[in-house]
């Protein structure tokens, strides 16, 4: 989409913060749309709202200026055309719903956890062949893909999906096709998961076990009807959602991977408290009895309140460091090499800003961009004298690369005919993937040259960036 824009008006560095911006917006309406035809009051859609704006962290997330906001989006649209269909049967919302479940996993391939469960409960209520539909419709964007990568020596599954899975471990196995069956070991994955990621997992797991519960509750108890609701289905979709998403996927890094199943969470609470109560109606509970499970249930809903307040009030405060890293660090390199190697082949490994401000030629060594090298992973290839080789090969200039990244389970340093030249250091890093980016010359005839530029750049650099020189005479 952000291409698209780009394409119409032009590209601009305030397009993706506007972006988000009017999608946070639109976020926040469908939110009041959907809670407020589950009966909700006007008052209650606005802590709601003010409750997601806190605890997903909004800001953080239009701030990021990525994608995710538009995964959320999307994400409560695909809810609300689903309880158009159940309670209305309404004709376009049906043809609403089946674009939406195509937009969905294009957004963020996670988007696959939420069809899956809006797929199953569909199947539940009876509605095979819609069901079957929405999964294929929903696969269209995959095979498309899928053509268009493998006829390009590329791969049926994303590479970021390769790389970036909680579970995918590259080293353990020779082709992607072990990447489903490594990530069916279910157990593997909760323990590594939890042990991760253990504070952020364990909070969120509380209102999926909750939902579960209350979804069991409120089918056995109701009189009126054994059927599933639109309501339940709602819980259900979102139950299988975080799920799936805790067991093989990732959170955190700032905020962005685990921001949709906040917002989700805090949309479904309420229609779960809503689901308790109109089920608690319908029984033979005296008051008494009926009160203390009420009171049962929300203290159990707000044990991870206390973690959702830190997590809301620590995003205010890192948001405004992040956006200063990103300005001092890859906003500069970014700027570094548009002025100084626009064209030339450059080895990086954390690539949004510096292809965005330049034309460089890219050398991903994390494998992220670059089909070759997430071959030679894949393979168990990879090393240190394989990425030099490949460097070679593409006739390399230079590498601007964090020195952590170059060791790993595959990596064991730079090659050594690589001439480290200098360093930027920013301070009260909070997230770029380190505080430290080194500049290497690939080629002995490259490094005076490289130096040079580093030199007169450095008078650019804001402030509280250090700069430290090596092998300089």
């Amino acid at each position: 989409m952000l291409g698209v824009v780009y394409w119409i008006i032009g590209v601009n560095e305030l397009t993706p913060l506007v972006m988000n911006v009017v999608t946070g917006i639109l976020l926040l309406y469908s939110i009041y749309w959907i809670l407020r035809e589950r009966g909700i009051s006007a008052y209650g859609v606005l802590i709601v709202g003010m409750m997601v704006i806190f605890f997903m962290p909004m800001v953080a997330i239009v701030y990021g200026g990525m994608e995710h906001m538009m995964h959320s989006l999307v994400a409560v649209m695909v809810l609300l055309a689903y309880s158009r269909v159940v309670e209305r049967g309404d004709r376009k919302w049906e043809i609403m719903l089946v674009i939406l479940v195509m937009i969905l996993p294009m957004v963020r391939f996670e988007g696959y956890f939420m069809v899956g469960g809006l797929v199953l409960v569909m199947m539940v209520q009876g509605r095979w062949r819609y069901g079957v539909l929405l999964m294929l419709m929903s696969l269209m964007p995959l095979v498309i893909h899928l053509i268009v990568s493998v006829s390009n020596e590329g791969f049926w599954l994303p590479n970021s999906v390769l790389i970036r899975s909680e579970q995918a471990e590259i080293a353990d196995f020779d082709n992607q096709n072990a990447f489903v069956v490594n990530n069916m070991n279910t157990l593997k994955n909760i323990k590594k998961n939890f042990q991760y990621n253990s504070v952020v997992l364990h909070y969120l797991l509380i209102y999926p076990v909750v939902s579960m519960l209350g979804v069991l509750f409120a089918f056995f108890k109701r009189k009126t009807s054994k059927s599933i609701s639109a309501d339940i289905g709602i819980l259900i979709i979102y139950l299988i959602t975080i799920i799936i998403h805790l067991l093989i996927a990732k959170v955190g890094f700032f905020y962005r991977y685990d921001a949709y199943l906040h917002m989700l969470t805090v949309v479904a609470v309420v229609i779960l408290i809503k689901l308790f109560n109109d089920t608690l109606k319908e029984t033979t509970l005296t008051s008494f009895t009926r009160g203390m499970f009420i009171i049962f249930c929300v203290a159990i809903l707000c044990m991870p309140i206390g973690f959702f307040v830190k997590r809301g009030v620590y995003s205010f405060q890192k948001t405004w460091m992040a956006s200063k890293n990103i300005y001092e660090q890859q906003y500069q390199m970014g700027k570094f090499l548009g002025q100084n190697y626009n064209t030339a082949t450059v080895v990086a490994n954390d690539i949004g800003a510096i292809t965005y401000f330049s034309d460089i030629r890219l050398l991903d060594i994390v494998g992220l961009a670059n089909a070759e090298i997430l071959r030679e992973m894949i393979h168990n290839n990879y090393s240190t004298a394989t990425l030099d080789s490949i460097a070679i090969a593409k006739n390399t200039d230079i590498a601007i690369v964090y020195d952590s990244w170059l060791y790993t389970d595959y990596l064991y340093g730079a090659p050594i005919r690589w001439i480290k030249v200098a360093e930027w250091q920013i301070s009260d890093n909070v997230v770029c993937g380190d505080n430290k980016v080194s500049f290497y010359a690939l080629k002995s005839e490259t490094k005076e040259e490289l130096i040079k530029n580093l030199m007169d750049y450095e008078k650019r650099l804001p402030q509280g960036v250090q700069v430290r020189y090596y092998n300089y005479q």
